[in-house]
């Protein structure tokens, strides 16, 4: 069932790849820069009802500025056309024609420049009586204009765009914003299934459970305190002298003589020695000389980003000339000498900085003006200020457990504050100890820590207060009626409603065999296999004709150990450097990306040449090659269970939402992507 479960809730993210962010993002966020935005002039195509009311202020064009509505055009044109006593319907053709006519006159009363026009549409209009207009995503005269229509409810080209720029946000790159443009027909269908299993959530009463109306009341509360604490951080104005100091902490590049031990105790021996004294570069020729270290080459400067976190923080602080303390790597032990440290200007790291600052001051003053709410509203009972007091609790008995020190809270019903300016709310001395109670997953059967307590019970009431006290503030200030906000309540229903159709309507109806499992892995045996697997002996060269010359021999059929023996420019096998292909049978994703095409190619006996891209020429005979074999079906079961089970969800969900557009009315004006 848990599985289940959990497959559930990965086809609902599937499908709500059109959910939208946050109206009021959380405070303290920081200034990253934006995702790379759609171009403004992005477009789409959709077909409209000539001489529908919904349609009557769509602009058709503009002169001089001056946008002309689609209801300025209609007057002129014929819906139906007579002929003797039989009346039909005006053909797309005909309707065509008065229409650019009745446009083109209407475009001349307003301007004689040419050049002033812009018309969205190129006049086509079908036997349906339908007209084409190229309407743009991001032009606020189109934001009220329907794409599609759900039970006469518009699904409009704001809401649209909005969910269009979310899905964008979370890719990058131009591939995304090809992306976008391809598949804004899936997206469209996506957001009419969504909006589908609303209407029908909400007529069986979903919306109505205690539990769902919780989630709303939850999330519109806290979407409405982000919304208070952000508008109170727009103040906020970037420190650019921290930023630079920081910056300058940061970004540094240094170069180290570093030395390498393989025994921590000769390491800790001669560090000893050089904080009672001696001399470390005597100290350090010695233990190379015996062969107790390695190292002290002299290397280029190293930026600290590269470092290991703990040596570049230790290199950060020291002096120059200063010795480190040993680190422990895989390899041994290393310490080294600080040589030099030098500041380096760095893209990255300033962006890092700049966020690392603005981070801490939005979170400086989003933490000012909670406590300066909380004074404002609330007021406090000290007696029962006191009775929360854990350090005095503590005092009073040593060796209290937390369970004993929270009994007698949890009974006490006194108000430990109240906060006034609106509907009046308290914060009670028992639903604190609660709280506490309930941050300790293991368990209160400890023994009382005053100062951990403290903390925790200080959290909880600011944070409990900050709802009323910020929830009170918010509201006087208008944030509730704002589009922002309620266009996110809206969407969280949305977004709630369909996870709990899926869950109790869409997940009961799936039914799949093993067999259709089975099935499926007949069906893609190619993608379940274990991956090739080759036995090589190789010949590296310095020259790449030596290498071909080798390669040539081998083809004409010549002995592997003779071509070996009898070839000029072979590079020592001895070599730190070499790839190593020819100890082991190695599998064809092991060799090098560049190599794996050529190799997946070739059959036993053949001979190839491999280059490194600045290193070595490799000769590599393929002494054996053993094909690819189908995974065992048990050991890839579970993984294609999951494939098969969402595809079963899709398709149950498919089927309803079929059965949905006939229940609620569903028309669809967008035909494709435009612009």
């Amino acid at each position: 069932m848990k599985l289940m479960q959990q497959l559930t809730a990965l086809c609902f993210v599937t499908m709500l790849l059109c959910t939208s962010s946050l109206a009021f993002g959380p405070a303290g966020q920081a200034p990253a820069g934006k995702p790379p935005a759609l171009g403004d002039d992005l477009a789409v195509e959709l077909k409209v009802p000539l001489f529908a009311d919904e349609f009557a202020d769509l602009p058709v064009a503009s002169a001089g500025g001056i946008l002309v509505a689609l209801k300025e055009v209609t007057p002129k044109l014929e819906k139906n056309s007579s002929f003797l006593l039989w009346e039909s319907a005006t053909s797309g053709a005909d309707l065509t024609v008065q229409f650019n006519q009745a446009l083109s006159a209407r475009l001349q009363e307003l301007t004689t420049e040419p050049n002033l026009v812009v018309q969205f549409t190129r006049g086509q209009i079908d036997d349906q009586q339908r007209l084409a207009i190229d309407v743009p995503l991001f032009s606020e005269p189109f934001a009220a204009v329907p794409v599609a229509t759900i039970d006469g409810v518009p699904i409009t080209v704001d809401e649209f765009s909005d969910d269009l720029q979310a899905v964008h946000s979370e890719a990058s790159g131009n591939h995304a914003h090809t992306g976008m443009r391809d598949n804004i027909q899936k997206l469209m269908e996506r957001l009419i299934t969504v909006r589908l299993v609303e209407l029908e959530a909400r007529n069986i009463g979903f919306d109505q459970t205690p539990s769902f109306q919780k989630q709303v009341a939850n999330h519109a509360q806290k979407t409405l305190l982000y919304g208070l604490l952000n508008l109170q951080a727009a103040s906020v104005v970037l420190d650019e002298a921290a930023v630079d100091d920081l910056y300058r902490q940061i970004s540094l590049e240094g170069k180290l003589e570093s030395y390498r031990f393989s025994n921590d105790a000769d390491a800790k021996l001669l560090l000893q020695k050089v904080n009672n004294g001696e001399q470390f570069d005597n100290l350090i020729a010695a233990a190379v000389k015996a062969g107790k270290a390695v190292g002290g080459e002299e290397q280029d400067f190293t930026r600290f980003k590269d470092l290991l976190p703990n040596i570049a923080k230790a290199a950060s602080n020291m002096e120059i000339g200063e010795i480190s303390e040993i680190f422990r790597q895989a390899d041994g032990f290393i310490l080294f000498r600080l040589i030099d440290r030098r500041f380096v200007d760095d893209p990255q790291a300033l962006q890092f900085a700049r966020n690392n600052v603005w981070d801490t001051q939005r979170a400086r003053a989003g933490t000012e003006y909670i406590n300066q709410l909380i004074d404002q509203y609330a007021s406090f009972n000290q007696d029962a200020q006191e009775v929360l007091d854990f350090a005095a609790i503590k005092q009073t008995d040593p060796d209290i457990k937390l369970s004993g020190a929270l009994a007698p809270l949890l009974k006490d019903q006194r108000a430990l504050a109240t906060v006034s300016g609106g509907d009046p709310g308290q914060v009670m001395v028992a639903e604190v100890a609660k709280r506490i109670e309930e941050t300790f997953f293991h368990g209160t059967d400890v023994i009382l820590k005053p100062a951990e307590v403290d903390q925790t019970k200080d959290e909880i009431i600011q944070d409990m207060l900050f709802r009323m006290a910020g929830t009170l503030e918010a509201k006087k200030q208008g944030l509730d009626q704002q589009a922002g906000y309620l266009n996110e309540v809206e969407e969280f229903e949305r977004r709630t409603l369909f996870d709990i159709f899926m869950q109790k309507v869409i997940t009961p109806d799936v039914r799949f065999t093993e067999e259709k499992v089975r099935a499926y892995y007949q069906e893609h045996l190619e993608e379940y296999q274990t991956p090739a697997m080759l036995k090589l002996q190789s010949l590296p060269f310095y020259q790449q004709k030596d290498a071909e010359d080798a390669a040539e021999k081998l083809r004409k059929g010549s002995d592997f150990k003779w071509v070996s023996a009898n070839s000029e420019g072979l590079v020592d096998v001895q070599d730190k450097d070499l790839l190593q292909f020819d100890q082991k049978i190695l599998s064809l994703t092991a060799l090098p990306q560049t190599l794996q095409s050529q190799a997946a190619a070739a059959q036993r006996g053949d001979t190839l040449v491999h280059a490194e891209p600045n290193n070595f020429y490799y000769v590599l005979y393929f002494e054996n090659v053993y094909p690819p074999q189908p995974k065992p079906y048990d050991q890839v079961r579970e993984e294609i269970l999951k494939i098969v089970y969402q595809q079963e969800v899709e398709s149950t969900l498919g089927q309803w939402v079929e059965k949905l557009k006939e229940a609620y009315p569903t028309e669809i004006y967008l035909v494709g992507q435009g612009g």
